[in-house]
């Protein structure tokens, strides 16, 4: 009978351990789970700052904002929001997935892109995407480059 109970006692908590939910690793880190979307492959125009003109593809800006994270729980200094407005200028010439976003008030945030990922260290480099959150999803609204090496409020748009 002493065996029985050590058996079955032992089989209940496997159940319970394998039945509790489990973690989710991106929770966790504080990275979001919502999806990201409207995403395209850009090419940056030469700037003082970046004179060859960084092309960055749909695949790389995806990666870029879901590493960011949630704006909500950072940690670091990105994603941070990013000011169209006083210093800052929205850079955009043509509509953008976040138009209604910014139009109607919502924030629009800002993170780096680079060709590995940006561990919050260090320099982030020229160029940003800015992105929107817009219920569970991340919309993208576009790169952005640093035009000027001494005047960071100096950007200009990545375009198709």
């Amino acid at each position: 009978m002493v065996n029985f109970t050590k058996i079955f006692a032992t089989a209940l908590l496997a159940t319970f351990a394998v039945a509790a939910p489990q973690p989710d690793s991106n929770i966790a880190h504080g990275l979001s789970k919502r999806a990201v979307k409207s995403a395209k492959d850009v090419k940056c125009p030469v700037t003082e700052v970046d004179t060859h003109g960084k092309s960055w593809s749909k695949e790389k800006i995806e990666a870029a904002v879901e590493n960011a994270g949630d704006p909500d729980d950072k940690v670091g200094s990105f994603p941070k929001e990013f000011r169209y407005t006083g210093t800052g200028s929205w850079p955009f010439k043509k509509a953008t997935p976040c138009d209604s976003v910014k139009n109607a008030g919502g924030k629009i945030y800002e993170t780096p892109i680079m060709n590995g990922v940006w561990k919050g260290k260090g320099d982030p480099g020229p160029f940003r995407v800015l992105f929107a959150i817009d219920g569970k999803d991340q919309i993208v609204c576009g790169v952005t480059a640093h035009s000027d090496k001494n005047d960071k409020s100096k950007i200009v748009a990545c375009e198709e």
